[in-house]
Protein backbone atom coordinates (compact mmCIF):
# COMPACT_ATOMS: atom_id res chain seq x y z
CA UNK A 1 0.00 0.00 0.00
CA UNK A 2 2.76 2.47 0.55
CA UNK A 3 3.71 2.49 -2.89
CA UNK A 4 0.02 3.37 -4.02
CA UNK A 5 0.95 7.29 -4.58
CA UNK A 6 4.08 9.59 -4.36
CA UNK A 7 4.33 12.76 -3.31
CA UNK A 8 6.17 14.79 -5.70
CA UNK A 9 6.67 18.36 -4.19
CA UNK A 10 4.98 21.71 -2.27
CA UNK A 11 2.78 22.91 -5.41
CA UNK A 12 1.62 25.54 -3.96
CA UNK A 13 0.95 27.63 -0.40
CA UNK A 14 -2.83 28.82 -0.16
CA UNK A 15 -2.63 32.22 1.34
CA UNK A 16 -5.35 33.97 2.49
CA UNK A 17 -5.10 37.52 3.64
CA UNK A 18 -6.79 40.09 5.12
CA UNK A 19 -6.48 42.49 2.05
CA UNK A 20 -6.27 40.49 -0.82
CA UNK A 21 -5.49 43.98 -3.83
CA UNK A 22 -2.85 44.87 -0.72
CA UNK A 23 -0.82 41.51 -1.10
CA UNK A 24 -1.53 41.03 -4.54
CA UNK A 25 0.24 44.88 -4.94
CA UNK A 26 3.11 43.43 -2.27
CA UNK A 27 4.10 40.41 -4.57
CA UNK A 28 4.45 42.47 -7.77
CA UNK A 29 5.97 45.19 -6.91
CA UNK A 30 7.88 44.95 -3.77
CA UNK A 31 9.08 41.39 -4.50
CA UNK A 32 8.73 41.27 -8.48
CA UNK A 33 6.72 38.36 -9.05
CA UNK A 34 4.56 38.15 -12.51
CA UNK A 35 0.83 37.45 -11.57
CA UNK A 36 0.26 34.01 -13.33
CA UNK A 37 -3.25 34.17 -13.97
CA UNK A 38 -6.11 34.05 -11.42
CA UNK A 39 -9.72 31.81 -11.71
CA UNK A 40 -12.75 31.58 -10.21
CA UNK A 41 -13.21 27.82 -8.55
CA UNK A 42 -17.13 27.65 -8.26
CA UNK A 43 -16.98 24.55 -5.93
CA UNK A 44 -15.33 26.66 -3.03
CA UNK A 45 -16.94 30.26 -3.91
CA UNK A 46 -12.88 31.11 -4.01
CA UNK A 47 -11.04 33.49 -6.10
CA UNK A 48 -7.57 32.36 -7.24
CA UNK A 49 -4.54 34.79 -8.09
CA UNK A 50 -1.22 32.55 -8.52
CA UNK A 51 2.40 33.75 -8.54
CA UNK A 52 5.44 32.04 -9.02
CA UNK A 53 7.65 31.95 -6.04
CA UNK A 54 10.72 33.77 -7.02
CA UNK A 55 11.66 30.93 -9.16
CA UNK A 56 11.23 28.19 -7.49
CA UNK A 57 9.02 25.23 -8.15
CA UNK A 58 6.26 26.04 -5.62
CA UNK A 59 3.46 28.52 -6.31
CA UNK A 60 2.31 31.04 -3.97
CA UNK A 61 -1.61 31.13 -4.28
CA UNK A 62 -3.98 34.23 -2.92
CA UNK A 63 -7.42 33.46 -1.83
CA UNK A 64 -10.34 35.55 -1.84
CA UNK A 65 -13.82 34.34 -0.73
CA UNK A 66 -16.31 35.24 -4.23
CA UNK A 67 -18.95 37.35 -2.98
CA UNK A 68 -18.06 37.09 0.71
CA UNK A 69 -19.11 33.37 1.28
CA UNK A 70 -17.50 29.86 1.52
CA UNK A 71 -14.73 28.51 2.72
CA UNK A 72 -12.24 31.34 3.06
CA UNK A 73 -14.60 33.80 4.11
CA UNK A 74 -15.25 31.31 7.37
CA UNK A 75 -11.74 31.21 7.80
CA UNK A 76 -10.91 34.93 7.68
CA UNK A 77 -14.01 35.34 9.82
CA UNK A 78 -12.63 32.69 12.76
CA UNK A 79 -8.84 33.29 12.21
CA UNK A 80 -7.90 36.05 10.28
CA UNK A 81 -5.77 36.30 7.71
CA UNK A 82 -2.58 33.59 7.51
CA UNK A 83 -1.31 30.82 6.22
CA UNK A 84 -4.94 28.58 4.66
CA UNK A 85 -3.26 25.53 3.43
CA UNK A 86 -0.03 23.96 2.44
CA UNK A 87 -1.04 21.79 -1.36
CA UNK A 88 0.80 18.62 -2.06
CA UNK A 89 1.15 17.43 -5.98
CA UNK A 90 0.97 13.45 -6.02
CA UNK A 91 1.40 11.52 -8.92
CA UNK A 92 -2.14 9.75 -8.40
CA UNK A 93 -4.89 11.33 -6.54
CA UNK A 94 -7.14 8.46 -6.88
CA UNK A 95 -4.64 5.67 -5.44
CA UNK A 96 -3.48 8.71 -2.51
CA UNK A 97 -6.62 9.07 -1.31
CA UNK A 98 -7.59 5.24 -1.43
CA UNK A 99 -4.71 4.43 0.84
CA UNK A 100 -5.05 6.90 3.43
CA UNK A 101 -8.81 6.31 3.46
CA UNK A 102 -7.14 2.81 3.99
CA UNK A 103 -4.85 4.26 7.10
CA UNK A 104 -8.00 5.14 8.35
CA UNK A 105 -6.92 9.06 8.17
CA UNK A 106 -9.65 11.45 8.54
CA UNK A 107 -10.61 13.35 4.96
CA UNK A 108 -12.32 16.37 3.84
CA UNK A 109 -12.54 14.79 0.24
CA UNK A 110 -13.22 10.70 -0.27
CA UNK A 111 -13.30 11.95 -4.22
CA UNK A 112 -11.56 14.03 -6.13
CA UNK A 113 -12.86 17.54 -7.12
CA UNK A 114 -12.19 20.05 -9.83
CA UNK A 115 -9.51 22.63 -8.80
CA UNK A 116 -7.58 25.61 -10.34
CA UNK A 117 -5.90 25.17 -13.56
CA UNK A 118 -7.86 21.77 -14.81
CA UNK A 119 -6.38 19.86 -11.62
CA UNK A 120 -7.80 17.08 -9.51
CA UNK A 121 -8.11 18.19 -6.08
CA UNK A 122 -9.27 16.41 -2.52
CA UNK A 123 -8.28 17.84 1.13
CA UNK A 124 -6.96 15.91 3.63
CA UNK A 125 -9.01 17.46 7.39
CA UNK A 126 -6.53 19.37 9.94
CA UNK A 127 -7.05 16.61 12.35
CA UNK A 128 -5.39 14.14 10.27
CA UNK A 129 -2.33 16.20 10.08
CA UNK A 130 -1.76 18.44 13.57
CA UNK A 131 -3.76 21.17 12.53
CA UNK A 132 -2.64 22.10 9.19
CA UNK A 133 -5.10 21.66 6.12
CA UNK A 134 -3.76 19.95 3.33
CA UNK A 135 -4.53 19.91 0.10
CA UNK A 136 -3.54 17.01 -2.70
CA UNK A 137 -3.19 18.22 -6.19
CA UNK A 138 -2.99 15.76 -9.40
CA UNK A 139 -1.82 18.47 -12.47
CA UNK A 140 -4.16 18.18 -15.31
CA UNK A 141 -0.96 17.18 -17.99
CA UNK A 142 0.42 14.52 -15.42
CA UNK A 143 -2.18 11.54 -17.55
Amino acid sequence: MSDAFKVLGVEHVGLAPKDVEGLRSFFETALMLPPEGEELVPSQQTQTYFYPSGGAYTRLEILAPAEGKGPIAKFLASRGGGIHHIALEVDNLANALACLKAKGIQLIDEKARKGAHGSKVAFIHPHASGGILIELVEKKDRR
